[in-house]
């Protein structure tokens, strides 16, 4: 009978602290989310000086988690999306103690190596490849001056060899994508 009794009083507690959110601080944290999820809405948020404007050309589901960004000659944007930070490729930081090695690593053998040693008795660096860095092309197909379409360029940067993805250039016909 006490178990009943004791959930009751619990589910009153909760019922009343639900209740005494104020309405203009639960209406502030809406806004906060929608600024989040909304790319328009967080665009309005930005300081602009100069009396230009802020506008979104280009969020998801065209590309995620982008690191940096290039144009090409024709308009297109070449977007590096990172999936490996923290998940494929360690963080350095987290490992202070590989710091001399990790500086002293001259060839991508030199960095293999590190990790065999940091992982020894296992496959030196299990679970890098589950995640890939990704060059995207994203571009207006229609000359609306918004972001439609967009394509992977490029995939596969999953070795731990790879690093994290971080640079691309658009130079003519070439695009040139930096990873370690």
């Amino acid at each position: 009978m006490r178990r009943p009794v004791a959930f009751a009083l619990l589910l009153g507690c909760l019922a009343s602290i639900a209740v005494a959110v104020p309405p203009a601080e639960e209406e502030a944290q809406k806004k906060k989310q929608a600024a989040k999820s909304e790319p328009a809405v967080a665009a309005t948020r930005a300081v602009i000086e100069g009396g230009l404007k802020a506008t979104v050309w280009a969020a998801e589901p065209l590309l995620e988690n982008p690191v940096v960004f290039g144009f090409d000659h024709k308009g297109a944007c070449y977007v590096v999306e990172t999936n490996r930070f923290k998940f494929g490729v360690p963080d350095t930081r987290d490992h202070m103690y590989w710091l001399d090695d990790d500086i002293n690593a001259r060839s991508v053998e030199d960095r293999l190596a590190m990790y065999k040693r940091e992982y020894p008795g296992k496959k030196p660096y299990a679970g890098f490849e589950k995640y890939s860095d990704i060059l995207r092309k994203v571009w207006d197909s229609t000359g609306s001056g918004v972001a439609d379409k967009s394509s992977v360029f490029a995939d596969g940067f999953n070795q731990p060899q790879d690093g994290v993805a971080a640079g691309v250039l658009a130079r003519g016909n070439d695009v040139f994508f930096a990873c370690i």
